[in-house]
Formats: structure tokens, C-alpha cells, sequence
């Protein structure tokens, strides 16, 4: 899921595909906008423990494949790593694995028989990491970790994180336009439209409520690349607060696509299962491709570009390559934007007819491979 965070990521960047046929867009409608909004589902934000969790979290290398290397190689440049730095890492890794949620299924990824299909998984919540990721300081954060740890454990993480105050307080100076551009795109992401928009996601998943979301920043090394981590009801953005700055003002719509995703994920187990039978027997995509990219990223996407023809419709381009370009996504997203957009522009939702005409357009692209 990281390299398809990344490929998402990259799409302000990519260079222009070969444009399709010209095309006339219907008109902009949105969603009706209801007569009084509640506060928006969608909360961006900056939290410095959440920074410093994050950082050291991944610098510790606890878990590899899960942690980005980038964190490491970087901290090993500016601070180097000692013997006992090692030692250090070495028990918070304890820690962390002791406390970390094991996945409910067998490993089976199966889609036809599978809880979740074609569609995101509901995670169990890793309450180590959201410890951190809703306090406003570690001190909150251990003491939310001290309802569920041992004290000795607790007692442990405290000396690990004192023990690098030091480079975190560099890391945490960097970070403090984090602030000033979570406030920023917070003001793009709670306008009516918007809000209304995130509670037609939800009508267009059968979700009686709309799911809380909340987006943080995290300092990232100033590497070439920029990248995202859908945490349940968090998504961390990584973006370095300098070398992508620009591009954390502009990318408004990369926290809705995510946003989606986590909607998706709250669809009932049976209503999953009915709608992958549906698109499965139309179009039988498994085993061509990692099963989130069959379905579950091309609709999201066709969100994401719903969301920007209401929010930034000048940056609605279908000449342009979506999802960076993915093979699949791009072109598969494309050729069902518009039969997403209808039910969305006339109240509708997922359905099983949808997923039989979208399978039609499956078999299409998938025969001119």
C-alpha cells in the first residue's frame, strides 16, 4: 500500500499522458448542500507528539517493510547511530511488537471470500500509535499508554524519548510551519461544499454517519519523493516542511481520496461481499494485480477528481495522468469516472448495478491490454 501511497503522491508531478478524445463535462453540480452543517469530519492539523512519534517510530526500525528507511538513512546522516542507540531501538521494538494489533484474518486475500473483497479493510486500531497521534504532547501521550501498559513499559518509552530530546527539538524547529499549513488546508477542506461533499461519501458507501478523519502532518527527510500513511481514522502526511512545501499547500484533494478510502472500509461485511460478487463475474481481474488496485483505488480516485470539479475544477484534467500514471488505475478510473459521478450527482449510491456496468468497462480496458 506504501508504493501505491507514493504513486498518489506523485500525481502533481507527472508528466502529461497522450490526451483522450475531447469531452464535454456536465455541468457542476455537487452535492445539495443541507440547511445547517455540523463540524467537518475531515480535521487537518499539526501535533508535535504525533511528529515525534512518527520520526523516532520509524528511525527505530522496528519492523521492516513497515517503516520507511528514509527516516533511518536520514537520521543516520545528520545524528549517526551508536551502539546504544541500538540497545535503545532494540527495546522499543520490544515494546512496540508486544503491543501491536495482529491482522483478524489468516492471511488469506482471496476477494471472493474474504470480509472486506475488492474493498479497504477495517484495522484493528493500533492503540500504541494513536496514543501519540491524538495528544498534544508525549507526556499525554505515555499517559495514555500507561491505561493499557505495564509501567515498566511506560517507564521505558519515557527515557527513550528523553534520550533524543535533542535531535527532535532540530526536527521539531523544522517543523513548525506544519502549523501554518494545516491551518491553511483546513480553511480549503471546510467550506459547505466541501463538508456536504464528505457526507455524500458517506451516503455514497450506505454509511449512516460520517466517519471521522483526521489528517497530521510529520516531518519527512527532503528526499525527491513525498508520502502518506492511512492509520484507520488517521492519515499522516509526509512531506518535508521545506523541499515540499508547495506541494502540501496544493495538494487539497489527496486527503479526501484517503478519506474514501477510510468510508469504504466502514461498508457493511455483506454489502462488500455482494458488490465484489457483482464486479467479480462481470470482469475477473485477480491475480493481474494487487486486489486494492482492481476496484478500491480506481474509485477512490474517481473521488478525488469529483471532489476537485467542486473544489478546484481547473485542476480536473482527464489529458493528465492520474494515480501517477499506474497502468491500471489511471486508465480504469477514467473510463468509470462518469458512471460514479451519476449516482453521486442524483443521490444514488454504490450498487450492484453499478459494479455490473463498471465491470462492462473493466472487460473493455482490460481486452485492449
Amino acid at each position: 500500500m506504501r508504493y501505491l501511497l507514493i504513486l498518489l503522491l506523485a500525481v502533481s508531478s507527472c508528466r502529461p499522458s497522450e490526451p483522450p478524445p475531447s469531452r464535454t463535462l456536465p455541468p457542476v453540480r455537487g452535492p445539495a448542500l443541507p440547511a445547517s452543517q455540523p463540524a467537518s469530519s475531515l480535521t487537518v492539523t499539526y501535533r508535535k507528539a504525533a511528529n515525534l512519534f512518527e520520526v523516532l517510530d520509524n528511525v527505530s526500525n522496528w519492523w521492516r517493510g513497515k517503516c520507511d528507511p528514509e527516516y533511518r538513512e536520514q537520521w543516520q546522516h545528520r545524528f549517526g547511530v551508536t551502539a546504544e542507540d541500538e540497545q535503545r531501538f532494540a527495546a522499543y521494538k520490544a515494546i512496540r511488537k508486544r503491543y501491536y494489533p495482529r491482522p483478524r484474518d489468516t492471511g488469506e486475500t482471496e476477494p471472493s471470500t474474504t470480509e472486506h473483497g475488492l474493498f479497504a479493510p477495517r484495522r484493528e486500531p493500533d492503540r500504541f500509535a494513536e496514543a501519540f497521534y491524538g495528544a498534544a504532547t508525549v507526556d499525554a501521550a505515555l499517559s495514555t499508554l500507561g491505561e493499557f501498559m505495564a509501567p515498566d513499559d511506560v517507564e521505558t518509552l519515557r527515557q527513550f524519548y528523553a534520550a533524543y530530546r535533542g535531535p527532535c527539538e532540530t526536527l521539531l524547529a523544522e517543523s513548525e510551519v506544519y502549523s501554518e499549513i494545516a491551518a491553511a488546508l483546513q480553511q480549503k477542506l471546510d467550506t459547505a461544499r466541501a463538508r456536504a461533499f464528505y457526507r455524500r461519501v458517506a451516503d455514497f458507501y450506505g454509511l449512516e454517519e460520517t466517519p471521522r478523519f483526521t489528517v497530521l502532518y510529520v516531518w519527512w527527510p527532503p528526499v525527491e519523493h513525498i508520502t502518506a500513511n492511512n492509520r484507520g481514522e488517521f492519515l499522516i502526511l509526509k512531506y518535508n516542511p521545506t523541499k515540499h512545501r508547495s506541494a502540501a499547500l496544493q495538494d487539497i484533494d489527496v486527503p479526501v481520496h484517503e478519506f474514501t478510502h477510510h468510508a469504504s472500509a466502514y461498508q457493511p461485511a455483506a454489502q462488500k461481499q455482494a458488490l465484489t460478487k457483482a464486479f467479480l463475474d462481470g470482469c475477473d481481474m485477480r491475480g493481474s494485480m494487487p486486489t486494492p488496485k482492481i476496484l478500491e483505488e480506481p474509485l477512490a480516485e474517481v473521488q478525488q477528481k469529483l471532489f476537485l470539479r467542486i473544489a478546484a475544477p481547473e485542476r480536473l484534467d482527464f489529458s493528465t495522468d492520474w494515480y501517477g500514471g499506474d497502468a491500471w488505475v489511471n486508465p480504469f478510473a477514467k473510463a468509470i469516472y462518469d458512471p460514479v459521478r451519476e449516482p453521486y450527482d442524483s443521490g444514488g449510491t454504490i450498487s450492484v448495478a453499478l459494479m455490473e456496468r463498471i465491470a462492462a468497462d473493466c472487460r473493455r480496458l482490460k481486452a485492449s491490454r
